[in-house]
């Protein structure tokens, strides 16, 4: 049976950490580690993670320079086969969510994705997001960070870069792909993203003045083209009208 390490970093989370453990260790596998990483909360987080300290494999309370620098932390420690970062206040779908995921898999070198629910509590909404991807979906948008199972090759020679605050996650999914990993495509709900999140709520500054040169550089000048078209509606409209795309276009 392949291991499986699941990853939650967190931060003072006491309001959904507990939520994340409890889908973590309801799931039907049973070559799970579990490996938390806090961040020194100095709310209640840390004595819920006490509750639970005899179920986790792994568990370090200590300073970081922000959630990727945790996830770094982890990506050091961890020992499966595959790995999926749970971040505090997400979960898994169902009980059932790595077992599916494992049966798929057929290569220890490929990465495997699925889909996640995400759900907008402020709107009182929820909706399921995915499917497959190419380089012309990762131009534009990226895979969500729940439902995604790196391979040891990948996650023990490549770290998420700190200079990005909030999608590094993003970057590293294109460092991937660029660098010949196959992605893998499962039909399956793996987990639950609440959009009330750090990463839904905030502004990566570097990210986005950085964005086109990541794309230029993992999947050269035709895609990155396609992003500027993409990004830029007026230079698209005057395309247009010189006839270097035809007027239906979208």
């Amino acid at each position: 049976m392949l291991k499986i390490s699941v990853i939650t970093v967190c931060l003072n989370a006491e309001d959904g950490i507990r939520r994340t453990i409890e889908s973590v260790l309801c799931q039907i596998y049973s070559s799970i580690e579990y490996i938390i990483i806090d961040g020194g909360s100095t709310d209640g987080t840390e004595s819920i993670l006490n509750e639970y300290k005899e179920s986790i494999s792994k568990l370090y309370i200590e300073k970081d320079d922000g959630v990727y620098d945790a996830m770094n932390k982890a990506l050091e420690i961890a020992s499966g086969d595959f790995i999926l970062f749970m971040n505090a206040g997400d979960q898994f779908a169902t009980e059932f969510a790595i077992k599916n995921v494992m049966k798929a898999v057929c290569d220890l070198d490929s990465i495997y994705y699925g889909d996640a629910l995400f759900v907008d509590p402020s709107r009182s909404r929820s909706y399921i997001y995915g499917g497959r991807f190419s380089i012309y979906r990762f131009c534009t948008e990226n895979i969500c960070h729940q439902s995604i199972f790196y391979p040891r090759s990948a996650y023990k020679r490549y770290r998420y870069d700190l200079k990005y605050k909030l999608f590094a996650d993003y970057v590293y999914n294109m460092k991937l792909w660029a660098k010949k990993y196959k992605f893998v495509y499962v039909e399956e709900v793996i987990s639950i993203f609440r959009l009330d999140g750090l990463s839904s709520s905030g502004y990566d500054s570097v990210m986005l003045r950085d964005r086109g040169q990541i794309i230029f550089n993992n999947f050269g000048i035709f895609y990155y083209i396609y992003y500027l078209l993409k990004k830029n509606i007026r230079i698209r409209m005057w395309l247009k009208k010189i006839g270097f795309i035809g007027q239906n276009a979208k």
